[in-house]
């Protein structure tokens, strides 16, 4: 079964090359890797040619475009029965490869999407949890979970984003050819939004599929200042080395496919809106998001930015509450004192998992002096092993898998 792994590049060779360098890492040959350029204008192309791997495939949109025109570009070119996709400045971790094959040709889903580790890139002044990597127990060797359309659909009209891991993904995450196929609009478009990656996660969930959860590690959810995610959610200092999100609003800007709402700053409402977007693009189907929850993850963005984004944010907000007539969700969401029970939750667990170490542990990607995603990669080969795989035939149980990745952790050493 052919695999495709799609890297949509712009401007980031500096990146790129340890981002690719994992994919290529992966010892399969049932695999395409295409990197898709979008015009960029530094050694990119170079970068590629670097590598001499027949499993490449390099393309060149031409001309600048979107960044949904790019995704779409490159899945009009891939040819696998499995896509999977992730950022310049991420990684996929090779050595666990064969085992998520594995998982999607014998539970052949619709989509999946994998727990998510998060690497900084060690950039100058680029903030402090930078250059390694934490692990959970609780989202290593984990069991495989079926998600029933019922509780993907429930998930996504919640409005609690952090619960939204459990969703089928295209970007850190794999989606059939067939079922990619079956998303598409009327015209053959697959991305018909501004966010590409969350839209097919969206418009997922409303068609309906079978998918998949896997507690376990794939790949590596990078981040640096030249992110579009990094530098949407930067505040401070941080903003001022993170131009990318400027130049995504202005791309999005110039593309002839546009949301059914404005462009926000605020990453929940364009969440929201993105799914708003997906649910238009078949007016029968049923999506009933509970906005007050939405507003208020939407009013915790804006409290966390400078004064001018805010203001734009809050904006939008009183715009979209008048477009969709839902103003009084908004009022709720805006006097509302109650505490936000689910990400409370969430941010108590993860504290208390830190602070026990056995449920926990941070490790540093340097390797002989380097500290890129590759080297992350490496580490997280080393820490894991190859004890999912025998958690999975009952060899061993999880609390053992975790014992013995911690005492393998040794080669490297412990972040706070």
């Amino acid at each position: 079964m052919l695999i495709s792994i799609i890297i949509p590049t712009r401007e980031r060779a500096r990146y790129l090359r340890q981002s690719l360098a994992t994919a290529l890492a992966i010892q399969d040959d049932q695999i395409e890797i295409i990197v898709s350029d979008n015009a960029s204008t530094d050694e990119t192309k170079d970068v590629v040619a670097s590598f001499d791997d027949r499993r490449i495939r390099y393309l060149h949109t031409g001309r600048r475009v979107s960044m949904r025109t790019n995704f779409e570009f490159a899945f009009q070119h891939a040819s696998g029965e499995y896509l999977i996709s992730f950022g310049d400045d991420d990684g996929i971790v090779p050595g666990q490869f064969p085992l998520l094959r594995k998982l999607l040709e014998t539970r052949q889903p619709d989509g999946a999407s994998w727990a998510l580790p998060t690497y900084g890139w060690p950039v100058d002044g680029y903030g402090t949890k930078v250059g390694g990597i934490r692990f959970m127990a609780q989202d290593c060797f984990g069991e495989p979970e079926r998600v029933t359309e019922r509780t993907a659909v429930e998930l996504l009209q919640s409005g609690h984003l952090n619960r939204f891991f459990r969703l089928p993904r295209i970007y850190h995450g794999a989606m059939s050819r067939k079922f990619l196929d079956r998303i598409k609009d009327s015209d053959g478009i697959l991305f018909r939004a501004r966010s590409p990656d969350i839209y097919a996660s969206f418009r997922a969930v409303l068609v309906g599929g079978v998918f998949d959860y896997y507690a376990h590690p794939f790949s590596i959810n990078g981040h640096s200042p030249a992110s579009t995610g990094g530098s949407m959610n930067a505040v401070g200092e941080r903003r001022k080395g993170g131009p990318a999100d400027r130049r995504f609003l202005t791309e999005a800007e110039s593309d002839p496919i546009e949301d059914i709402v404005p462009i926000t700053l605020s990453m929940a409402l364009a969440f929201l809106g993105t799914a708003q977007t997906a649910a238009a693009v078949n007016p029968s189907m049923a999506f009933n998001p509970e906005y007050k929850n939405w507003y208020r993850a939407a009013l915790r963005d804006m409290r966390r930015k400078e004064p001018d984004v805010a203001q734009a944010i809050n904006e939008s907000l009183t715009a979209h509450s008048r477009q969709f007539g839902t103003m009084h969700h908004l009022d709720a969401a805006r006097s509302s004192r109650g505490m936000d029970w689910p990400t409370l939750f969430k941010r108590l667990s993860n504290a208390v998992g830190k602070l026990r170490k056995k449920d926990s542990i941070r490790l540093s990607a340097t390797e002989r002096g380097e500290n890129t995603i590759l080297t992350a990669a490496r580490m997280c080969d080393v820490f894991l092993g190859n004890d999912m795989a025998l958690v999975l035939t009952g060899a061993t149980s999880h609390a053992e898998a975790w014992k013995t990745a911690i005492a393998r952790s040794g080669a490297y050493a412990r972040q706070i």
